[in-house]
């Protein structure tokens, strides 16, 4: 029985429901790009749990880093189908740890060796994908991130960019050790703000690429020439296998936000 994701849910919990219309405080209006996922499964042989939810907060640091957070999200599973082999529950069983010891670095935790063990062991496999849901990040706190916040809109520009150079050398870099999926935070935009918000177009076009595939072989054309057209369409989906494997994720979320189409794949001679 295979895996049955039947719903993906996505939601900006940290936008208030209504906003003042006058207020001198930013933090009134909320951070939009925090967000909630929440995948809703079917009956399945793997795990028992019925909706795995991840939660990833926009934060910056003192240190000068801005971006998504998390924590890793246990899943029940059933004995013996662990499909991360051990990954996940260990990226669980540091960050507990780190929890109850905040006064250490997590190098120095036999915790993050032992996770640090596992990680080398599976390099050579591709991971699974339910490694996502042990993304980290650098863990920034809430009251952390609102004070850098207030001194990120005190500064000039000119000031931010000569401390922010400076401080960058000294980033803690104790959690890019430990990512069992490196990317995470760029597959939690691309799920909220591409696949989740267009799924009817990507369904749409993926029944009429499939009635046109049908079509094409009925009438005696070359597959080979269908799959070179293919990979020229500037309204390709995205390919999520290679932002789940950490290739091109970013380049295309560059190209996204700067409003550039994909970039199209060379064909073959």
């Amino acid at each position: 029985m295979a895996v049955a994701l039947k719903d993906i849910s996505v939601e900006r919990f940290e936008v208030p429901d209504s906003i003042p219309d006058k207020t001198d405080n930013q933090a009134d209006y909320g951070q939009p790009r925090s967000v909630k996922l929440s995948f809703e499964f079917g009956e399945n042989d793997w795990f028992s749990d019925s909706t795995i939810t991840k939660t990833f907060w926009y934060r910056r640091g003192k240190n000068g880093y801005a971006g998504l957070v998390s924590e890793p999200v246990k899943i029940n599973w059933k004995k013996g189908k662990d499909l991360t082999k051990g990954l996940l529950d260990a990226s669980c069983k540091l960050f507990e740890a780190q929890q109850k010891n905040k006064d250490k670095k997590a190098s120095d935790l036999p915790e993050f060796k032992q996770l640090h063990k596992r990680i080398e062991k599976s390099a050579a496999s591709s991971p699974s994908f339910f490694t996502f849901f042990g993304y980290r990040g650098p863990w920034i706190s809430e009251e952390e991130s609102n004070e850098a916040n207030r001194k990120y809109r005190e500064k000039s520009a000119a000031e931010e960019k000569v401390e922010d150079l400076a401080e960058e050398e000294e980033m803690d870099t104790d959690y890019d050790e430990v990512e069992i999926f490196p990317g995470g935070d760029v597959l939690a935009t691309v799920l909220a703000e591409d696949f989740y918000t267009n799924a009817i177009k990507y369904f749409i076009e993926a029944q009429e690429s499939d009635l046109m595939s049908d079509g094409s072989f009925e009438d005696g054309e070359d597959w080979s020439d269908s799959q070179e057209d293919d990979e020229d369409d500037d309204d390709a989906v995205p390919d999520l296998v290679g932002i789940v494997n950490g290739k091109s994720a970013k380049r295309e979320m560059k190209e996204a936000d700067e409003g550039q189409p994909p970039a199209k794949k060379k064909k073959k001679n």
